[in-house]
């Protein structure tokens, strides 16, 4: 991986292009990089097209946004091209359940099939699915949804809104940063630093008590993400809450600081502080 450009290079220009949503931008690289599906929920209003299908513009990678009204036949033929797919959910879209079960199999297994009274057809989606969302709710389709998906749900004050509707009339892309990002999205971290540093994750897995597989498959993903675009596990901090014990590992600080707060964080000597934090560095807890 090129070392181009520092760790606060990169989130100072993310802050920059979408501040107070940057989690939506890392969650639409996270998507590039992991493979995986998004569900974003904020209400209306807080950037998510821009976010997502604006982004895939300023990195130059080819994207099919789906808006309104759509039937289930030009619905398949999207999926048939793979890729990536921007999903801006809206009342014509989801009125039709032949395109909910699509968009259910897609994001499930990758198996879609159409048929009607002529033709039937198959297809082995290969892509990825970014969905935006105004609301979250109980219904049978969102419960659907979050089952087969990494979910976002983001929430702005009226402050941050103004301050990013602000902000987005003086934004001037970095383009050698946006190269750079791009650059680190299509590298894959080394399985041995991956190892090295999943390790240390199972001391937030310890303390955040995960209550499925999926909340350890969400944590894996992260930081694999985390690895490949900032070469460390800083981003978890941006997706999950983690406590002070964790923030106090991570930090760049020297060893003897780390000591000195972790011992006054649990209330316990020195000496035991200095073996959680050694034991973390070894990748041993």
């Amino acid at each position: 991986m090129k070392k181009l450009l520092t760790k606060e290079d990169i989130l100072e220009e993310i802050q920059k292009y979408s501040p107070h949503t940057e989690r939506l931008v890392l969650s639409t690289l996270m998507a590039i990089n992991q493979k995986i599906h998004i569900l974003n929920i904020s209400p209306s209003g807080h950037g998510k097209t821009r976010a997502t299908a604006e982004l895939l513009k300023l990195l130059k990678i080819p994207h099919t946004l789906v808006a309104g009204h759509v039937s289930p036949m030009a619905f398949f033929e999207i999926l048939e091209k793979d890729g990536i797919i921007i999903v801006d959910e809206g009342a014509d879209l989801l009125s039709n359940n032949t395109v909910i079960n699509l968009l259910l199999n897609a994001l499930w297994n990758g198996n879609v099939e159409w048929t009607n009274n002529k033709k039937s057809l198959q297809h082995n989606f290969q892509g990825l699915i970014i969905f935006n969302t105004n609301a979250s709710s109980n219904t049978p389709l969102m419960k659907a949804l979050k089952d087969r998906v990494f979910t976002n749900e983001i929430s702005l004050t009226s402050e941050q809104l103004k301050q990013k509707i602000m902000s987005g009339k003086f934004y001037r892309p970095n383009l050698k940063i946006w190269a750079e990002i791009k650059e680190r999205l299509d590298t894959k971290t080394e399985v041995s630093e991956v190892k090295k540093e999943k390790n240390k994750l199972y001391t937030l897995i310890e303390n955040k008590e995960p209550k499925s597989m999926r909340d350890f498959w969400r944590l894996t993903k992260i930081a694999s993400f985390s690895l490949s675009l900032m070469g460390n596990l800083d981003l978890i901090e941006y997706f999950e809450e983690v406590d002070d014990i964790w923030k106090v590992l991570n930090s760049e600080i020297k060893r003897s600081e780390k000591v000195k707060k972790i011992a006054e964080i649990k209330c316990i000597t020195e000496r035991g502080a200095r073996e959680i934090v050694i034991k973390f560095e070894q990748g041993r807890v």
